[in-house]
Order: C-alpha cells, then sequence, then structure tokens
C-alpha cells in the first residue's frame, strides 16, 4: 500500500527534524514551498502540518509561519554529579557553550555571593556568563561564581564543555550541592538570547561545596535561566 500523500510531506519534515538539519526554533517550510516541492494540495500539505502540531514537533504562529519546537528535557536533581554536559547527553543531545562575558572580580563588589562562598572581602572570584545550547539550540543562561582561592588561572576555552570536568582534573571533587527553585519573567536580553516568546524562566541557583587537598570549602555558585518551555526537574 502506498503511503498517503499527507505522509510523506510529515515524513520529510519529521526527518529533517531528526537529523539536526532542522533545529528547535527554526522555521519549516512554508505551505507555499510544500506545494511547490511535492506538488500536492493545500489541503493534503495542511494536514501534514497539523499533524506535526498534534505531535508536539512543531508550534504555529499565526500569520507568521511553523517552527520546530524544543524537545522537553529533564533534570535528574538527586544526582550532584550530574551537569548540564551530561543533561544534554541523557536526553539525546549535545550540548556546546558560548561564554558571553568574564571578570575577575574582588568578593566585597558582591556581597551576597560573598557570604555564599563564604569569602573576605579581598577574595577574588571568577565570574563567567554563558549561553548553553543542546544541538544547538539555546536552552539556558548561567552566570557562575567560582572562588579563586585555588584556582588563580582560569582556562576560559575549558568553558566551551563541562564546568564540572574542568574542575575535576584541576583535583576537585564535589561532595555537596544545594539548590533553590524559582521562577522568573525575562528581561530583553534572556528573550533574545533565549529566543523566547512569552515564556517564562525556570531559575536553578546551586553552592557547590568540593574538596580540595583534603579541604572542604563551598567552591561555585551558579545561578541559571532555563526556558521554561523546555526545562524540568525530576526529584
Amino acid at each position: 500500500m502506498s503511503k498517503p500523500k499527507y505522509k510523506i510531506i510529515e515524513d520529510y519534515i519529521e526527518n529533517q527534524i531528526n537529523k539536526n538539519l532542522l533545529k528547535a526554533g527554526d522555521q519549516i517550510n512554508t505551505e507555499e514551498e510544500l506545494i511547490k516541492k511535492f506538488g500536492f494540495s493545500r489541503m493534503t500539505i495542511n494536514k501534514a502540518i497539523n499533524n506535526l502540531a498534534n505531535r508536539n514537533l512543531i508550534y504555529r504562529k499565526p500569520g507568521i509561519g511553523s517552527f520546530v519546537k524544543h524537545r522537553p528535557i529533564k533534570k535528574e536533581i538527586n544526582n550532584l554529579s550530574i551537569s548540564f554536559t551530561e543533561d544534554m547527553t541523557n536526553n539525546g543531545l549535545v550540548a556546546s557553550s558560548k561564554l558571553l562575558a568574564y571578570c575577575l572580580i574582588k568578593a566585597k563588589k558582591n556581597e551576597n555571593v560573598k557570604k555564599i562562598l563564604e569569602l573576605d572581602d579581598n577574595d577574588n572570584i571568577h565570574y563567567f556568563k554563558r549561553l548553553r545550547f543542546g544541538n544547538g539550540s539555546p536552552i539556558a543562561i548561567s552566570e557562575s561564581y567560582i572562588s579563586a582561592k585555588n584556582i588563580s588561572d582560569f582556562n576560559l576555552s575549558a568553558l566551551d564543555s563541562s564546568l564540572y570536568d574542568y574542575l575535576h582534573s584541576l583535583g576537585f571533587e564535589i561532595v555537596d550541592s544545594q539548590m533553590e527553585f524559582s521562577a522568573a519573567i525575562p528581561n530583553k536580553e534572556q528573550e533574545y538570547l533565549l529566543k523566547l516568546d512569552n515564556t517564562a524562566l525556570f531559575v536553578s541557583k546551586t553552592i557547590m561545596t568540593a574538596n580540595y587537598n583534603n579541604i572542604e570549602e563551598k567552591t561555585e555558585y551558579t545561578v541559571t535561566y532555563y526556558n521554561g518551555d523546555i526545562y524540568s526537574y525530576k526529584i
């Protein structure tokens, strides 16, 4: 039995998504382009697009077009060793990062972080801000503060992958992690970077304690802003 025409269109678009030729947030071919490509009726094209939307593979913006939807991403919060990179791998995605900002600051410049990391006024802190991707699509923005007590020089190229892998390579062993969760309304920069459309942010705040040379200290404080439509935590 031959495949229905609408199914041919449906499979074509789904294959483009599965092969990562179309990433989350990308616009798929318009109805006119699909009609021209396949020679099928508008009704057939529309049925295929509706089916993809009903399966949560795409979403429609009236008057604009149809776009690839983010895959839902789940994170196990009872596993302290799972980093963003491992999260992506566990969800079948390839993680990557883009460094947006880096500077070395004095603890006294940020009283909140100074208190959290239990630092003195003149202690140094590595601050960096990263845009986090899964299969090339923006998923989160993280702002991290790392105590410079035992890390005088920070290899910024290591931030392209897993921060925890880098810390482990320096001799740090994670022994405890405290997490706090909340929701937030994105600002203009967050909307732009994460390509949000009337979407709330899922916010996690993590305080990591590590063992270094047999001394346990609070080493890292990170605030991460996730696209709330696609990211969820599992306890």
